[in-house]
């Protein structure tokens, strides 16, 4: 695996590398992402864009983070996802660009149903799950959420972010949805 490691290693994917560590560690233990993290990773990000290639640079990254604030604005309002992990997405987006920002924000949706799909099994409640969802689709009833099964979508989101700036894994399955952005 090690040989299909990435262009290079270099500062922005140690930069995501530490922001994903330090939210999916505060996701576990407290639920939360601190906003001091996203915040200043947004800052440092475009400021960092900034540097290297001025104003266009600081436009491009910009507008990652407001793709990562769009992408997942939906999921938040139907409260299937925090403002922690939408920030998150943001602060991914100012360090990766928009071709970044939008990998890691539909990686993290499957790897988060993948994990969600663990969680109800290991819970056994995947029948109750998909009776629900049966009811939701065919009679429009909106399901209640089961605030026991809630889980961490930072760490779906952080795993997501060190995979696309290590490994770039759906350029590697042929997934190019995003075209030369």
């Amino acid at each position: 695996m090690l040989g299909e490691i990435s262009r290079e290693m270099n500062l922005l994917s140690i930069l995501v590398m530490i922001v994903a560590t330090i939210a999916l560690v505060t996701d576990l233990l407290f639920r939360k992402i601190p906003n001091v993290l996203t915040f200043s990773t947004m800052l440092l990000g475009c400021g960092l864009a900034f540097w290297d290639h001025s104003w266009k640079g600081l436009g491009f990254h910009l507008l990652a983070v407001v793709l990562g604030f769009g992408l997942y604005l939906g999921i938040y309002l139907a409260k299937a996802l925090g403002a922690g992990d939408v920030k998150l997405l943001m602060a991914f987006g100012a360090l990766t660009g928009p071709k970044g920002v939008l990998d890691i924000g539909f990686l993290a949706i499957f790897i988060g149903a993948v994990m969600a799909v663990m969680i109800l099994i290991t819970r056994g409640r995947i029948a109750e799950f998909l009776h629900k969802m049966f009811r939701f689709v065919y009679a429009f009833e909106k399901p209640q959420v089961d605030h026991k099964l809630k889980m961490p979508f930072g760490v779906a989101l952080s795993l997501s972010a060190v995979m696309t700036v290590l490994y770039h894994p759906l350029e590697s399955w042929g997934l190019r949805f995003w075209g030369s952005l």
